[in-house]
C-alpha cells in the first residue's frame, strides 16, 4: 500500500469515527428531546388542574370579600345609626330634665314649706335628761 492509498484509508476511518460519533450524538439528543417532551407533557397535565383550582379559590376569596365589604358597610350605617339614637337620647334627657325636674324640684320644695308652715313637719324629740346634770 503506498502512502496515498494508507492516507486515503485513514481519511475513511476517520469520516467513518466522525459520522459514528454523530450519530451517537444525534441518538442521545434525540432521547434527550424525548424524556423532556415526557416531562413536559406530565407536568401541563399537572398544571392545568392546579391552575383551575387557584382560579376557582380566587373567584371564591373574591366573593368573600365581597361579603365582608357589605358587612362593613352595614356596620358603619349602624354605628351612625347608634351614634344619631344616642344624640337622639341625650337630648330627651336634657329636655325631661329641664321640663319635668325643676318643676318636681319645685313642687317638693313648696310642700316642704307648707307642712313645715302647718305643722306637718316632724316634732322635736325630747332628749333624756343628762345624768351629769342632775349630780350637780
Amino acid at each position: 500500500m503506498s502512502a496515498a492509498e494508507a492516507a486515503g484509508v485513514a481519511a475513511a476511518a476517520l469520516w467513518v469515527v466522525l459520522v459514528a460519533a454523530t450519530a451517537v450524538v444525534l441518538v442521545r439528543l434525540t432521547r434527550l428531546l424525548k424524556d423532556a417532551r415526557r416531562q413536559l407533557t406530565g407536568i401541563a397535565e399537572r398544571a392545568v388542574p392546579l391552575l383551575d383550582q387557584a382560579a376557582d379559590d380566587l373567584e371564591d376569596a373574591r366573593r368573600q370579600l365581597g361579603r365582608v365589604d357589605a358587612v362593613t358597610s352595614d356596620m358603619h350605617r349602624i354605628a351612625a345609626e347608634v351614634q344619631q339614637v344616642t344624640s337622639s337620647a341625650s337630648a330627651l334627657s336634657a329636655t325631661v330634665n329641664s321640663t319635668v325636674a325643676g318643676p318636681l324640684v319645685k313642687a317638693a320644695a313648696l310642700g316642704h314649706g307648707v307642712r313645715k308652715a302647718f305643722g306637718g313637719g316632724r316634732k322635736p324629740q325630747q332628749q333624756p335628761p343628762n345624768p351629769r346634770r342632775s349630780r350637780g
